[in-house]
């Protein structure tokens, strides 16, 4: 059983865990359904929304030179 009150940290890492490249896509996925089950032991409490605006490493702006 997971610490009580913890489904909200376990969701916010399930929703934001990136997985290595050498990693296989279907242990990617188990990972995060893994992390779903864990949290749904707890509650039914989910993360805020990753807001896009905030998606800095899409910008390639901050990364060119002149």
């Amino acid at each position: 059983m997971p610490i009580a009150g913890s489904s909200l940290g376990l969701r916010y890492l399930r929703d934001r865990i990136c997985v290595p490249r050498d990693m296989p896509l279907l242990s990617g996925r188990l990972v995060r359904q893994a992390l779903e089950q864990t949290a749904a032991l707890d509650g039914d409490e989910q993360p805020e929304a990753i807001p896009l605006q905030h998606r800095f490493d899409q910008d390639p702006q901050a990364f060119l030179t002149e």
